[in-house]
């Protein structure tokens, strides 16, 4: 790990996701044929099965929950509006449009007795896409990073001694040619990768700065052959 890692947040928020805004529907919707039943859309392994399990003996709930794996296929159902489900999990960097859009309905932090405890850290990261926290309330968030087998790549390389900033590995042609015979591959999300790039342009990682994304883009668009295998962790915390 480098100290020029990039902290690329990525917030999973839990928003009340019923395909509607704050003014009220012109015609009031059939009640549903059973009230006690959570329908939620999450990430994958994001909640044991055991809580789910231990939820509904609690309450007497039913959980629907449903999976997706990408932002983009969460915000295909949202936003064309009656998603059918109560609670949804976008990231961050996908919430704030879907919020503008009309998406969700505004919590009621009264019924929720401990959201006085949220990290004040993690709430700042929201000012921009929630301003007001009215509408969603943080529930993950990550880094991206990489694990290096360092005998395998001193080996390809060459030398007994990694690069200072070790992103060189992955974004300094200098080293990745070396490297081919493993391969390196990227996230497919742009959401996470950018950030990643921006930091090791030394630029800021939430740049929205046309000329940064352009100059961005160029090392994640070359794809030499060596861009194979090699793979991004997500940690959470």
């Amino acid at each position: 790990m480098t100290k020029h890692l990039p902290l690329a947040v990525l917030t999973a928020l839990l928003l009340a996701a019923c395909g509607g805004s704050d003014k009220p529907p012109a015609e009031k919707p059939a009640p549903a044929e059973n009230q006690n039943v959570l329908k939620i859309y999450n990430w994958s392994e994001y909640v044991d099965p055991e809580t789910v399990a231990d939820f509904e003996k609690k309450n007497g709930i039913k959980v629907t929950y449903d999976v997706y794996d990408s932002d983009e296929t969460l915000e295909s159902k949202v936003l064309t509006g009656k998603s059918g489900y109560d609670i949804v999990a976008p990231s961050n960097a996908f919430v704030g449009r879907q919020i503008k859009a009309g998406a969700y309905q505004k919590i009621d932090k009264s019924l929720i007795p401990n959201y006085k405890h949220l990290n004040p850290e993690m709430m700042r990261l929201m000012d921009g896409v929630d301003p007001g926290h009215e509408y969603a309330v943080p529930f993950y968030w990550g880094t991206n990073t990489f694990a290096i087998n360092t005998e395998r790549v001193k080996k390809a390389l060459g030398t007994d001694k990694l690069p200072d900033n070790q992103w060189d590995l992955v974004f300094d042609p200098e080293y990745t040619s070396k490297l081919k015979q493993c391969g390196i591959s990227y996230l497919d999300s742009a959401a996470e990768i950018y950030p990643m790039v921006l930091n090791y342009l030394g630029k800021n990682p939430n740049s929205s700065n046309t000329e940064d994304i352009r100059e961005a883009t160029a090392p994640t668009q070359e794809k030499p052959p060596q861009y194979q295998t090699l793979y991004f962790v997500r940690l959470y915390r």
